[in-house]
Order: C-alpha cells, then sequence, then structure tokens
C-alpha cells in the first residue's frame, strides 16, 4: 500500500464503484460470437507464399478450435516441432520466456481475422521492447488459411483432402470459466516495498482477505502523468482451514493528480494453492486493476477449476 493511505469508508460511494466496476465487468462476457471455425489439418503451399519467414515456416498445422480456444500443432518434415494455445478474449498473457527475453500475447478477432499480438521484452524493466502483429484469415470455402506476418511474410496453407470438414474436439473448456472479483482496499499491508491488505469477492473462490507485496514502482515519487513498471504477489486467502492461493502480478503503475493507479496481469502460481483450494483451483490469467484513489481492486480473466 502507498503510505499514508487511509482504510476506505463503507458508505454509499464505495458500494457504486464496486456495482459499477463489477457490472463493467460482467458485460465484457455478453457478447456472443459468431466465429470461423480455423480447425483442421493444414499444408503449406510453397509456391503462393512468399516472404523472409518462408524458409522456417511450418510445413503444416493441426489446428483445434472451441470458441475463442484456438490450439496451434506445428509440423516440419512431418514431425511435430512445437504446440501453443491462445484464448481470443483480448488479455495479455504470458507467451513464452528465454534466458534473455519474455513474450507476452494478446489474442482477438476483428472481424473474421485472428489477431495476435505479441510484445517482446527484453530486459526487466520493459525499456527495450517492440511488438508484432500476426492475423490468420480463412477462407470463405474453409480451404485455404492465409497467414500474414508483422515482416511481410504471407504464409498460405491448404486444406488436407484427409479433412474435409472440420474437426470438433473434446471441449478443451470444460473447466474454464470466466472469472470476476472485486474487492476493498482496507489498508497498508505486512511487507516492505509496496504493501497493502483488503477484502476480496469473486465467483467460485467466495469472500476472503487479500495481502499485496512487491517492491516500489519504477516511478516511486515520480512527477504526475509518469508510469513505470509494478510487480509483486496478490495472495487471497480465507476460512481457519488454510485455503489460499497466489498470483503473480506484473504491469504499470501511474501517477495523477488524485493518486496512483495499477493496470496489469495476473497469472495464478499454481503450486501455491493450499487448503480447501487443493484440486479445484488449477490456474488461471487474467487482468487486475487497482486504485489508492479509490481504494478498489478488480480483477477478471478466467479461472481453470473443477
Amino acid at each position: 500500500m502507498w503510505a499514508g493511505a487511509e482504510p476506505v469508508s463503507r458508505g454509499r460511494g464505495t458500494r457504486g464503484v464496486l456495482t459499477l466496476a463489477l457490472l463493467a465487468a460482467c458485460a465484457s462476457f455478453a457478447v456472443v460470437k459468431n466465429l470461423p471455425d480455423l480447425s483442421g489439418k493444414w499444408k503449406l503451399d510453397h509456391d503462393r507464399s512468399r516472404g523472409p519467414s518462408l524458409r522456417r515456416a511450418a510445413t503444416g498445422l493441426d489446428i483445434t478450435q472451441r470458441g475463442d480456444e484456438v490450439k496451434f500443432v506445428y509440423y516440419s518434415g512431418g514431425a511435430v516441432t512445437g504446440s501453443e494455445s491462445f484464448l481470443a478474449d483480448g488479455f495479455e498473457r504470458d507467451r513464452y520466456s528465454t534466458r534473455i527475453e519474455r513474450a507476452y500475447s494478446k489474442v482477438h478477432w476483428q472481424k473474421d481475422n485472428l489477431i495476435i499480438v505479441t510484445k517482446h521484452v527484453l530486459d526487466a524493466a520493459g525499456y527495450q521492447a517492440y511488438s508484432e502483429t500476426d492475423s490468420w484469415l480463412l477462407s470463405e470455402d474453409r480451404q485455404t488459411l492465409t497467414a500474414k506476418l508483422s515482416d511481410q511474410t504471407v504464409l498460405i496453407y491448404e486444406k488436407e483432402p484427409s479433412d474435409p470438414e472440420p474437426v470438433i474436439p473434446p471441449d478443451p473448456l470444460k473447466d474454464l470459466a470466466p472469472f470476476r472479483a472485486v474487492g476493498v482496499i482496507t489498508g497498508t499491508g505486512p511487507c516492505h516495498g509496496t504493501s497493502f491488505e483488503g477484502t476480496l469477492q469473486g465467483e467460485t473462490i467466495g469472500r476472503g482477505r487479500i495481502v499485496f507485496c512487491g517492491p516500489p514502482a519504477q516511478n516511486w515519487g515520480g512527477k504526475i502523468g509518469s508510469c513505470g513498471t509494478q510487480s509483486g504477489t496478490l495472495t487471497f486467502s480465507k476460512d481457519a482451514g488454510g485455503s489460499s492461493f497466489r498470483m503473480s502480478v506484473i504491469g504499470q503503475f501511474c501517477i495523477s493528480e488524485s493518486g496512483g493507479t495499477f493496470r496489469g496481469t495476473y497469472e495464478v502460481d499454481k503450486i501455491t494453492v493450499a487448503g480447501g483450494f487443493q484440486g479445484r483451483i488449477k490456474g488461471g490469467s487474467g487482468t487486475v486493476e487497482f486504485s489508492n484513489t479509490s481504494n478498489t481492486v478488480l480483477l477478471y480473466g478466467v479461472l481453470l477449476h473443477d
């Protein structure tokens, strides 16, 4: 928590803020979409494809799709070279990390195009970063899949004759549910650096206590209008049985005339799940926001659970 923060009032104003935040989060899941189905086995057409990435492009794809969940399996020379799964809901998530780089992806549908925006971060502070935007488009006859990459590469994939119709796989989202939670920051937390505690109530997890711990934001004490990277751990716990789990948080802390606000992403740390949540909470990720002006916390995304 930021120094000098006071416990938030439990009056009508706070209830109004929480109600509006929850209604806004719920609205994001109310849209019914008629999406193209990219499912199938696809073979690269070298003659029609072009661009600098053609020589290292996958020669085959196996795609399974269920709504916004799209899984790619990549082949070269008949052998599997990798796989990725995306959830096209517009939330930023970890894509991969190496010794020198960490990548985040944000995926959404733009009309009939599947848009994948990848942010590459080359340093811990996030100052050295760049983004790439790739798109995937299914033809009207569902026999051609076109990928347009950021480096102007165009890859044309033709559907394999042995797979004329979309493959309907087992539902990969049966344990994945939209997740929303709202909370109130009630005071400073027990940790050094940036720390606060409060209460949080969410779908599936119920009502409990939250504690945030992290180092000071990079723009701590900065000027109005400045933003800096903030990271930390948000812990949710409830009841005397020690039911709890942690979420890794990273994003931007920005300073305004009225105070500081944070917007970033959370990722459930599966190995920290304890007590009554063991065997129930299996993962999840999404967006987290909190403010030392309104003393509110809002999480929305997905939660994997039994």
